[in-house]
């Protein structure tokens, strides 16, 4: 058996599976603001199982150095090296950690939406941005593990929407701010002038109209990623992938700005919001 767990902002998912990849189990809890609350939940959903791992993958958000077990930086503060080596401690077995986008593409890659290419690029757009390479088949890792973490590098931006990105603080016009999901919805409350608390309050005809707006703006500001890596598709994971018609609207944005011969297909990740814990079945 392989024992996978994923680490997100709001959610934690722990899944267990047998040798030809059945998952035998998985469950999810929310994200706790401490690292000692995430541990005693993360033992609690360990417990539920019969099996306890003496091997456990973990994807945690953020730049992970995997050749010393490290983690170099996260987005959440309670992220860090003493979190894994108390959550060690409390399960009393090996954990092996990695940075959540690149497990998002090596799951996709191996048997999910990009599952036969070879030249492919995943963006999850969750509670942060991240990002991960596949290039001949193989993740691209960077000689510190951070490739592809482009989540705080500042927003490029047309001229389309100078007087959109005006009502943002210069410090706010970075990746993770305006394109995650807490991102999503502050676009939308500038663009809008309104104030919403829930993205799925919003009738769908003006959300339909919003996402043409957030995919221009999403597909200006990862330009460079696709010219730097050349992927023959783009793979979108994280909770803004499921707004409806994102993919195509994506697509056609980026048909704006490249010639045809360098476009990439865009798809949503076959397994959705699990596929970064599918990967610890490889």
């Amino acid at each position: 058996m392989k024992f996978g767990l994923d680490v997100g902002g709001t959610k934690i998912e722990y899944a267990v599976f047998d040798d030809k990849q059945k998952i035998l189990f998985r469950e999810r809890i929310k994200t706790a603001p401490k690292a000692s609350y995430n541990i005693a939940g993360i033992a609690a959903l360990v417990s539920r199982f019969h099996a306890k791992p003496k091997l456990l993958t973990v994807g945690l958000p953020g730049v992970i150095d995997t050749k010393k077990g490290r983690v170099v930086a996260s987005t959440h503060k309670w992220i860090t090296n003493a979190f894994v080596s108390g959550l060690q401690k409390k399960l009393k077995c090996k954990v092996k950690i990695d940075n959540d986008a690149n497990l998002f593409a090596l799951s996709e890659h191996a048997f999910g939406a990009a599952k036969g290419i070879d030249e492919a690029l995943f963006i999850t757009m969750g509670t942060g941005v991240g990002s991960a390479a596949i290039a001949n088949g193989k993740l691209v890792r960077g000689y510190n593990g951070g490739a592809g973490e482009f989540g705080f590098t500042p927003m490029n931006h047309s001229e389309n929407y100078r007087g959109l990105f005006a009502k943002f603080k210069p410090k706010d016009l970075i990746i993770n701010t305006l394109l995650s999901g807490g991102g999503y919805k502050r676009l939308y409350n500038a663009y809008y002038n309104e104030n919403i608390e829930h993205i799925h309050e919003v009738p769908m005809k003006r959300r339909l109209e919003f996402v043409k707006v957030y995919a221009d703006i999403f597909a200006y500001a990862i330009l460079p990623l696709i010219g730097i890596n050349a992927p023959r598709m783009v793979i979108l994971g994280g909770g803004v992938s499921k707004e409806p018609d994102i993919a195509r609207q994506i697509e056609n944005a980026i048909a704006r700005y490249f010639d045809k011969w360098r476009q990439p297909l865009v798809c949503v990740a076959k397994n959705g919001d699990s596929a970064g814990v599918f990967a610890a079945s490889l």
